[in-house]
């Protein structure tokens, strides 16, 4: 479990039912066993999953890094200044 911390998206299947669309948030061990958590991106919703019974556990999306910054062009402030 320790590639949840890319900061990408997840989805598991847990005692049968699919979540999708989270987020890794943690993972503790309380008494011997092992949690997860992930909050959902889009409803902000946190679950805590015992990571026994996760059944599958996936990327669903990889966010790339943005590699073209947004570049704030000002003109330069000396000849169009005021003051």
């Amino acid at each position: 479990m320790e590639y949840l911390s890319n900061g990408d998206y997840f989805e598991l299947i847990y005692k049968d039912q699919l979540y999708e669309h989270l987020e890794f948030i943690r993972m503790d061990t309380i008494c011997g066993k092992n949690y997860v958590t992930l909050m959902n991106a889009i409803t902000r919703k946190l679950y805590t999953f015992e990571e026994n019974n996760i059944q599958h556990l996936k990327k669903s999306l990889q966010l790339q890094p943005n590699k073209l910054k947004q570049k704030n062009h000002l003109a330069p402030l000396a000849p169009y200044s005021i003051y």
